[in-house]
């Protein structure tokens, strides 16, 4: 491939979005609370982490990259957004500013995985373009993004309401694999659902500005509706836009939750044998329960309702008092609001085939996923691993489990796991 020379707060916005959201919610059927006969659970220890690097310069991290010659990237929250790490754990760039010239950025939403001609990439959303981030300043590429057939702002991460902002990307041969919204929603809450459900990963050609759609998503996983029996309610969370992946730098894999499988594709779109995830273990979850798995108390307490004499009051005893408020307009049954919540948080692929998926974590607030992760090994061998507390983790290869570790003191570190053998 040869390219062409060219962080998210918790607004009152989102809280109310939420707010809107909540007081109409009903659903049906249900969601794994856990998984049932997905063989033993691999418990790794802290012992087993390898620090790489520490820098002042890690923040919050978003993503992480590692290129072929050992380097590791990260991804900021806040400036410099790039830091740049050699195999020996030390730092060979740190740089990135916010705004609009040529070494400041708007929007880092992301890491292109896999690289382009072992760089590391990041794609841009308010510049609509990937900009390389590994060379210096003199010699780095930009690739912008043909508007006509991928329009400014169809590449999403997915629902905001807390999650992560990093919109997937991937390298497939000499083509980027894109996630392409196909239409901009309508206002509303349930119209930004619907829109998620009718998306499309397309592949684009960087040297011709080709695109071309790949998987028709809306054809290929189905309509939800039926199968939900909508009546006034939210469909559930759509994630699809991070459970995807590209395996083994041949297919893509799609999270298909009305069939709880993996789909699997070639480059050209052609369907190959689909992957069955292990029978759910299905829940009950309140509307108390509901609640405080989509949201921080913390976000809440830093969100709270404004009274009309304009001061904001955000005790504990508010906040529990609006989170109460919210739950109580939930109608749905136990069994069927748990179907509202997502199954998985993330999905990922090492060059081998290997999946790695992340489960949605009730006990966790937030939406968020906890420390196991569920392996299937490209010969249908499946295991639980839970990773040490602290341990955040972005890559996989056939050989570690890359992340951040952050320590008792909440110093963040570059880290790595060695790949336990199956079980």
């Amino acid at each position: 491939m040869h390219p062409k020379p060219q962080p998210a707060p918790w607004t009152r916005r989102d809280f109310a979005a939420a707010v809107f959201m909540l007081a109409n919610l009903a659903a049906c059927d249900r969601v794994p609370g856990g998984f049932a006969d997905s063989g033993a659970q691999i418990v790794l220890q802290a012992s087993d982490v390898h620090v790489l690097a520490t820098s002042d310069s890690i923040a919050t991290v978003e993503d992480l990259e590692v290129l072929r010659d050992g380097t590791v990237w990260l991804l900021n929250s806040a400036e410099p957004f790039f830091v740049g790490f050699d195999r020996d754990g030390n730092v060979i760039q740190a740089h990135g500013r916010l705004g609009g010239g040529p070494e400041e950025f708007s929007a880092p939403s992301g890491f292109i995985v896999g690289g382009i001609d072992g760089q590391a990439w990041v794609f841009d959303r308010q510049r609509h373009m990937m900009v390389e981030v590994s060379r210096p300043d003199s010699t780095r590429l930009e690739i912008p993004l043909p508007q006509d057939a991928i329009p400014v702002a169809s590449l999403v991460p997915g629902i905001r309401l807390g999650w992560s902002n990093v919109v997937r990307t991937a390298r497939l041969g000499d083509e980027l694999i894109l996630p392409r919204r196909s239409n901009p929603p309508e206002a509303g809450v349930r119209s930004l659902w619907l829109a998620a459900w009718t998306a499309d990963i397309v592949a684009m050609e960087p040297e011709t500005d080709s695109v071309r759609n790949v998987i028709a998503l809306a054809e290929t996983l189905g309509d939800p509706t039926p199968h939900f029996d909508l009546t006034d309610a939210f469909l559930p969370f759509p994630l699809w836009f991070r459970l995807w992946s590209v395996c083994s730098g041949t297919e893509i894999r799609v999270y298909d939750r009305l069939r709880n499988e993996v789909r699997k594709f070639t480059r050209d779109g052609v369907e190959l044998e689909a992957l069955a995830l292990p029978p759910a273990r299905h829940g009950m979850v309140t509307a108390g329960q509901y609640g405080r798995a989509l949201f921080h108390l913390a976000l809440i307490e830093a969100a709270p309702v404004v009274p009309s004499s304009g001061k904001i009051d955000a005790s504990p005893a508010d906040s529990a008092r609006i989170m109460d408020g919210l739950m109580s307009r939930l109608k749905a049954p136990p069994d069927q609001l748990a179907n509202l919540l997502p199954r998985y948080l993330d999905l990922r692929c090492d060059e081998n085939g290997t999946l790695w998926m992340q489960p949605f974590d009730i006990d966790m607030g937030g939406l968020e996923g906890g420390p196991v992760w569920l392996r299937i090994t490209s010969d249908g061998e499946t295991n639980e691993v839970r990773v040490p507390d602290g341990f955040d983790p972005y890559r996989f290869t056939s050989e570690r489990i890359w992340g951040v570790q952050r320590n008792e003191l909440d110093v963040a570190s570059v880290a790595w796991i060695a790949v336990p053998r199956a079980r």
